[in-house]
């Protein structure tokens, strides 16, 4: 088996068909980053990886469509900032978010994150034809904290991010924090992170009775 043939079965036990692959994540013993660069073009002008964009790949994805398998920006985003290898590092905010639960119809022109995997406070990204606003995270962000997280991040601004005439604002909210299931405790834990004035829309939303 050739070096190239190896780092295949590698890639193959690490990544699933269709994932995103980032060339900074690859480390093996022994393989210098240069010797890994020519095997992965190897990979790929032989059809065996694709390519995403500079130094983003895939493993090839069997689908039905006659164009094949294409890797959204989306995916990639997901995979660069909110969780790889079942490991939680950020979460979606803003418009993107209020979209999600309801309380607006408004369209993000950049989908906006907020991600541990950042060091600029925040900053405008393009993957591919996209725009995203990443932002740094307050705190550490996991599994067991970024559902609260993200709904303190909405809570601090949905003056503006709620449609102001849906009469359902606070059905949908309420419904949401049920569903996750949000504690007091966890609210007290991390609201000191945020601006003071999540205190206010906590109270004039009457959100405070709704946490468990």
């Amino acid at each position: 088996m050739t070096k190239m043939e190896k780092l295949l079965e590698y890639l193959k036990t690490v990544y699933k068909d269709g994932e995103p692959i980032f060339l900074s994540d690859i480390k093996i013993e022994g393989v210098s980053y240069d010797t890994l660069k020519h095997q992965i073009k190897e990979l790929c002008d032989r059809d065996k990886l694709k390519r995403f964009d500079k130094g983003i790949y895939y493993l090839p994805k069997k689908t039905i469509l006659k164009s094949g398998f294409h890797l959204s920006p989306d995916e990639v985003a997901d995979y660069k900032y909110i969780s790889r290898f079942k490991n939680v590092m950020g979460y979606y905010s803003g418009l993107t978010f209020a979209n999600a639960i309801g309380v607006t119809t408004q369209v993000p022109v950049k989908q906006e994150i907020v991600t541990n995997e950042t060091t600029a406070l925040v900053k405008d990204i393009k993957i591919k034809n996209l725009k995203y606003k990443v932002r740094k995270s307050k705190t550490h962000i996991d599994k067991d904290n970024v559902q609260i997280l993200q709904l303190l991040d909405f809570i601090k601004d949905m003056d503006y991010l709620c449609d102001e005439e849906n009469e359902n604002n606070y059905v949908y909210i309420s419904d949401y924090i049920k569903k996750i299931k949000v504690k007091r405790k966890d609210v007290d834990k991390y609201i000191s992170l945020f601006p003071t004035r999540i205190y206010k829309n906590i109270y004039e939303m009457r959100l405070d009775n709704v946490f468990a």
